[in-house]
This record gives C-alpha cells, structure tokens and sequence, in this order.
C-alpha cells in the first residue's frame, strides 16, 4: 500500500511588488533611464533625448520630462505617451519626437508602444506596436526605435524605470 506524502508547510507568502508594467497605467509619468541613474526621456527641439533631471531642475524641464500616458492610439492594450501640450511621442524614420496627432494609420501605429516588462530588474522596454521587434532604444544620449539585436547591451539601453512625475 503506497505511502501517504507528508504535507509540506506553504512557504511564507512573499510582498508582491507591483510589476512595470501595471505602473504604466493612464496618468502622468517620468521614465528614467533603466542604465543611467537620473537620466529622464524628454524632448528637445521636438526630438527624444536623455536629459539629467532632478527635482531641482527648472520647472518647464521637469515637465517636458512628464507625459500622460493614455490608451494606445493604435492599439488599447498598449499606450501612448503625450505631452502636456498635446502632442504624441513617437517615431518618424526610426526618431524618437513629439508631433501633433495626426488622424492616420501610421501615425497612430507610430504613437503606440507595448510595455514588455524586463524580468528581474523593475524596468520596461516599450515595443513598437507597428514594427514589432522594435525597441525604444538610446543612443548615447538620443532615442530612437531600433530593432533589438538579443544583446545585453541592447536590453539595457532599451530598459526604463518608471517614475512618478518629475512636474508636480
């Protein structure tokens, strides 16, 4: 007659911290830079860059630094990130920019990024919802939409923190 199996004790239930991507909700919100501490996604001259903020810095570069983010415009389950003028972030000839919306199929598919959690390190990467494969990505201090290579440099320029809004 088998043996009945002893009962194992439940292992002490953990914190469940929230994942990125749930952090990625509609509101405002600053992505940091997942490699560089202090390093937030903003715009100058209407293009994506990183930018060294803080909550010292001056009002109108913290808020350039803010975006609302909102249902994708091409895909709900996804977003889109805008700014406190109104227009969209996104990608024209693989750059990173802010522009006005504009009511077409590439537009919105370029406004639209699905949030695909990195495991083990509390950051995202955002995907192109047109051009799957496609990472928002960093170059040096620019950002761009690149395909991704499978490298580990590529995970971690292409990895954001999210942050609670740099404006308040």
């Amino acid at each position: 007659m088998p043996r009945p199996s002893a009962t194992r004790p439940s292992p002490t239930p953990s914190r469940v911290q929230p994942s990125p991507a749930r952090a990625l909700t509609a509101g405002p919100v600053s992505l940091e830079a997942g490699g560089g501490p202090g390093l937030y996604v903003t715009t100058a001259d209407s293009v994506g860059v990183l930018a060294a903020l803080s909550a010292a810095s001056a009002s109108a570069a913290r808020e350039q630094a803010t975006f609302e983010v909102v249902a994708g415009l091409n895909d709900p389950k996804c977003l889109s990130l805008r700014s406190a003028d109104g227009r969209y972030l996104r990608h024209l000839s693989w750059r990173l920019r802010l522009d006005e919306r504009i009511d077409t199929a590439l537009f919105r598919g370029d406004a639209t990024f699905c949030v695909r959690p990195v495991a083990g390190t509390g950051t995202v990467q955002l995907e192109s919802s047109n051009y799957p494969g496609w990472f928002m990505h960093r170059r040096g201090g620019q950002l761009w939409v690149d395909q991704n290579d499978g490298s580990a440099a590529f995970r971690a320029d292409s990895a954001f923190r999210v942050r609670t809004p740099l404006t308040a």
